[in-house]
């Protein structure tokens, strides 16, 4: 068995075992890491993967957004003052109530409203819907595990389809926490590149190996997600794949969040994401007190700004 970052043969007696505890199946899945670039992998797919992925996945629900014309005018408001840096109006609502995450994303990116802006993993585009009210107006999200294709305008579309469809070129391609559900990762970062425009970026969110969280919890990691995630990249594993494809990785920004405390310290007891003492379900069920989930978002604040969060965004540019 090779490594499906940078090729190199991977060793038998380096592997981990790791359980499905989203759903609490409690099956164990092995993993093998990668001694030349830390990349851990899944041994073997799953007989049955649609398994691990019910109907009530978070990622399918349809886009719940607000319908009142003032709050979406003040949302595109925002966003011009986001993108554009014009309306003080927009400025005035992003100082005071903050902004949305994906603007935070974008802001190393000098995206426009008219770009063609491709969102692969898309679900049932939720970001997508929400950046559409905003102004953005060529959106397609793929998805190959939604029922079916989703039209809402000639603005925005879900497709139900693998990249490996597509033949469109896009001037913005974003991948939110899906790379690490896809096979053969070069390959898809490959094609990435053969859809994207000159001079244009492709941004990925994924969870990171070596990290704090990894080396705390092991197999207890909650962005491990056996067996959902097929591989977890670390730096130098991106860093190889994304020279190997053809980008030059320009930025790396930590942006993980809470839940690589809370997930993982309820995996060490035991106790799976959608049980019903588990912070994500009931917080009043839950183990923690406010104080320690304070406690774990300050933490998590410390780590990304140390470069040790357990999620990164990654900024791969086509010249």
């Amino acid at each position: 068995m090779y490594c499906v970052a940078c090729g190199v043969k991977l060793k038998k007696d380096l592997f981990f075992l790791a359980k499905e505890m989203m759903y609490g199946f409690r099956e164990n899945f092995k993993y093998f890491q990668c001694d030349k670039c830390e990349c851990l992998q899944i041994s073997h797919l799953p007989k049955d993967l649609s398994k691990f992925y019910p109907t009530d996945y978070y990622s399918y629900h349809e886009p719940n957004v607000s319908t009142n014309k003032i709050i979406n005018f003040i949302k595109k408001k925002r966003a011009i003052y986001c993108i554009e840096r014009k309306s003080l109006f927009g400025m005035f609502v992003s100082f005071t109530y903050g902004i949305p995450d994906w603007h935070k994303w974008f802001k190393l990116i000098d995206l426009k409203f008219s770009d063609k802006i491709l969102d692969v993993g898309s679900g049932g585009g939720d970001l997508l819907f929400n950046m559409n009210i905003e102004g953005f107006s060529k959106l397609i999200g793929v998805d190959p595990y939604i029922n079916e294709d989703i039209y809402y305008s000639d603005q925005l579309q879900i497709f139900k389809k693998n990249i490996y469809d597509i033949v469109d070129q896009f001037d913005f391609i974003m991948l939110n926490h899906s790379f690490e559900h896809m096979l053969n990762p070069l390959d898809v970062l490959k094609k990435l590149y053969s859809i994207l425009s000159p001079q244009k970026y492709l941004l990925i969110r994924i969870p990171v190996i070596g990290t704090h969280a990894w080396r705390t919890y092991n197999v207890d990691w909650f962005s491990l997600d056996a067996p959902r995630h097929l591989h977890i990249q670390s730096l130098t594993s991106m860093n190889i794949m994304a020279e190997k494809s053809g980008f030059t990785l320009k930025n790396i920004v930590f942006d993980s969040s809470e839940n690589q405390f809370w997930g993982s310290e309820q995996y060490k007891k035991n106790i799976p994401l959608y049980d019903e003492r588990s912070y994500l379900i009931n917080t009043e069920k839950s183990i923690f007190s406010k104080k320690e989930i304070n406690q774990f978002k300050n933490d998590s604040k410390k780590l990304n700004i140390n470069n040790d969060g357990d999620s990164a965004i990654f900024y791969l540019y086509k010249n």
